[in-house]
């Protein structure tokens, strides 16, 4: 699964990858298709690890191999902090690590 900011922006790669495994590459929250929730703590990055949690559990999955990006990193970094049971693999790109980042929200 991967997690960005606007799924289209990986379609090379979501074409490589898929010749090996089931790829699924989903937009956050207020970005490309998806809903557009008015709250600002609708957009908070435990709803948004819960989201991601859903969407594996949606898909019939008990864990998942999970590739962030950006803003996707941190919400990974969430996931596998909250859920690691859901997470064999994680792979972050262009998001350091929470321990070195303080954001509020």
């Amino acid at each position: 699964m991967t997690i960005g900011l606007f799924w289209y922006s990986w379609r090379f790669q979501l074409k490589e990858f898929s010749k090996d495994y089931r790829v699924v590459a989903v937009d956050l929250r207020g970005y490309g298709w998806s809903d557009k929730p008015v709250k600002t703590s609708s957009y908070k990055i435990s709803c948004l690890a819960q989201d991601t949690k859903e969407i594996v559990e949606a898909l019939g999955y008990t864990s998942c191999s999970l590739v962030g990006h950006d803003w996707g990193g941190l919400i990974s970094w969430s996931v596998a902090h909250r859920f690691p049971e859901i997470v064999n693999k994680l792979v972050i790109l262009n998001c350091p690590h929470p321990k070195f980042v303080s954001l509020q929200f």
